[in-house]
C-alpha cells in the first residue's frame, strides 16, 4: 500500500526513505516536444531541456523543473521566428 499523504518538495528531495519508495522515472519527452516546436532555435531553455535524458529520476525532475521555470520566467520563453525554426520541424 502506498502512502497518500501529501509532502512538501523539499521533504520529497531530502527524503531517501520516499525515494526508495518510489520506483519510477519521470517522462520529459512531451515537454521535449513542446520546447522543440515553440521556442527558438537561438533559445538557450530549448538548448537545456533537449539536452536531458528523456526520462528523469522524480527528485531530480523537481529540481530541474524549478530551474526550467525560473528560466521561462526570465523572458526567454519567446515564439520562434519563421526563420528561427529547423528545417523539417
Amino acid at each position: 500500500m502506498t502512502d497518500s499523504r501529501e509532502f512538501p518538495v523539499k521533504d520529497i528531495v531530502s527524503n531517501p526513505q520516499y525515494h526508495r519508495q518510489v520506483a519510477c522515472k519521470v517522462s520529459i519527452r512531451r515537454l521535449k516536444e513542446f520546447v522543440l516546436n515553440e521556442l527558438a532555435r537561438d533559445n538557450p531553455l530549448r538548448e537545456i531541456v533537449l539536452g536531458e535524458s528523456d526520462l528523469l529520476d522524480p527528485a531530480e525532475f523537481l529540481v530541474k523543473i524549478d530551474v526550467w521555470l525560473r528560466l521561462s520566467k526570465l523572458g526567454h520563453l519567446r515564439a520562434p521566428s519563421a526563420g528561427s525554426r529547423p528545417k523539417g520541424e
